[in-house]
């Protein structure tokens, strides 16, 4: 059950989000970057988000594994591949937005504490 569980999880629209920031940021090395706070914040926030994934994965399956069976888990990552489960998360931005909520905030604080380690800000007041 964990197994398609997991499946599940990585089709949820935070994960997938994560993944193409994580994609984006990924620019040569000649591109100073120091400079610009918004771009370091972002870093932090997928840094800390793939540092912890697999940790976030397991957090974040625990529940499907228990609430459904193996073969249920199977039809609901079915739709979620498919192209009704891809049409309901184009379609619906307040799911996107109450996932992001829900499972970035333990990432948002830790990307906000490495963003502020060895600059003059407050963790709980920096914007990743």
């Amino acid at each position: 059950a964990m197994s398609w569980a997991r499946r599940i999880v990585e089709t949820e629209v935070a994960m997938l989000q994560i993944n193409s920031m994580a994609d984006q940021l990924e620019i040569p090395s000649s591109i100073p970057s120091s400079g610009n706070p918004e771009l370091l914040g972002a870093k932090a926030f997928v840094g800390a988000v793939q540092e912890n994934r697999a940790a976030l994965v397991e957090q974040m399956a625990r529940p499907y594994a228990v609430e459904y069976t193996p073969a249920e888990l199977q039809v609901i990552l079915d739709f979620r591949i498919g192209p009704g489960g891809q049409g309901r998360i184009r379609l619906d931005p307040n799911l996107i937005d109450a996932l992001e909520r829900f499972h970035g905030a333990k990432a948002a604080a830790e990307a906000r504490r490495r963003f502020c380690a060895g600059r003059d800000c407050d963790p709980a007041k920096a914007a990743p």
